[in-house]
């Protein structure tokens, strides 16, 4: 071991996380962007703490609940899918819920049940499946209205 020799590092990460307020953005203060490009197959379970885009195929399961989920053009998922907002312009065979919006664009398809509080569905959008839409809710909730007999 040498003397009088220091090795300096320079703790990236920790600046990069320590200056923004939310974890999802990168140190420009953009959100964080992950990509999966039309020549990949990925077969499991896919969860993240970052946007996504999926061109290529997904078998499997995806789970982003704090984040946003665009399946392209290219893009065939067969999966059970959960994410905060979806947007579909490509093919998902699979349950879908969203906890906040889950748009269809025009060459969208959906084959299987949806669920999400708002819901846009473009003209030439397929959907085949039921759809419920709710609030997000902590839990369920009863509201109870008073009763009247009428003489």
């Amino acid at each position: 071991m040498e003397s009088g020799r220091v090795l300096e590092t320079t703790p990236v990460l920790a600046e990069t996380n320590m200056s923004n307020t939310e974890p999802h953005l990168d140190s420009k203060g953009q959100r964080k962007m992950a990509s999966i490009g039309k020549s990949i197959t990925i077969k499991g379970d896919l969860t993240g703490e970052e946007d996504l885009v999926v061109e290529g195929t997904v078998d499997g399961r995806i789970d982003f609940p704090e984040n946003e989920l665009t399946i392209g053009e290219s893009g065939k998922v067969n999966a059970e899918v959960n994410a905060q907002s979806i947007v579909v312009v490509g093919s998902i065979t699979g349950n879908v819920s969203a906890t906040e919006k889950l748009e269809i664009q025009a060459t969208g398809l959906i084959e299987g049940d949806v669920r999400a509080p708002r819901l846009v569905i473009h003209e030439g959008a397929q959907l085949n499946g039921s759809v419920e839409m709710s609030e997000a809710s902590p839990g369920p909730t009863t509201t109870h209205l008073p009763f009247s007999e009428e003489d």
